[in-house]
């Protein structure tokens, strides 16, 4: 899991969820705490990107997140716009042929009804939510993952059961 160390409470920290959340209720499930993941992982940051390099003795291989916001210099109407891009790069240290797997999981919790879509174009596999409110609203917004890679599949939600089903499942499916 291209996740770092859990370094919240395990006994609980209010925050993420609604109901259950706090001490004594354990760690919120959407940090991924319990799931295998990297040992450390180091951040770099260089306007106008951010480098996080994860590394495990156990993982063959070398794994980089870059992460950027537009930035158009002079520009600050689209240099502010609420964008994130992000760029994997795995690198194999070993001498054997290794296929690596790399996948995204898009979260969100629209205020507004939302619609989710799938398309490919042929060059390239897209997973979009978007609200259905008038996209001049305040509370329109868009989330979208996208991949140049032919071999794609995708879940339109996670599993829906109660307490850590959804986890349980998805990490099964992987």
């Amino acid at each position: 899991m291209l996740n770092g160390p859990y370094d919240l409470n395990p006994s609980g920290a209010p925050g993420l969820r609604k109901m259950f959340d706090g001490f004594g209720h354990g760690a919120n499930r959407q940090t991924l705490a319990g799931v295998p993941h990297f040992k450390s992982v180091e951040f770099y940051g260089r306007f106008p990107t951010a480098d996080l390099v994860f590394a495990d003795p156990h993982f063959p291989g070398q794994v980089r997140l870059t992460a950027l916001s537009p930035f158009i210099p002079h520009n600050d109407r689209d240099s502010s716009m609420p964008v994130a891009m992000f760029e994997f790069t795995l690198s194999n240290t070993t001498d054997k042929a290794i296929d690596y797997t790399l996948f995204g999981c898009l979260g969100f919790e629209f205020r507004d009804p939302a619609t989710v879509s799938v398309g490919n174009d042929g060059d390239r596999m897209a997973l979009n939510g978007r609200s259905v409110s008038d996209p001049k609203s305040i509370h329109y917004s868009e989330l979208g993952i996208s991949t140049d890679w032919a071999e794609t599949s995708h879940q339109r939600h996670f599993f829906r059961g109660s307490w850590f089903d959804a986890l349980e499942v998805y990490w099964q499916h992987l």
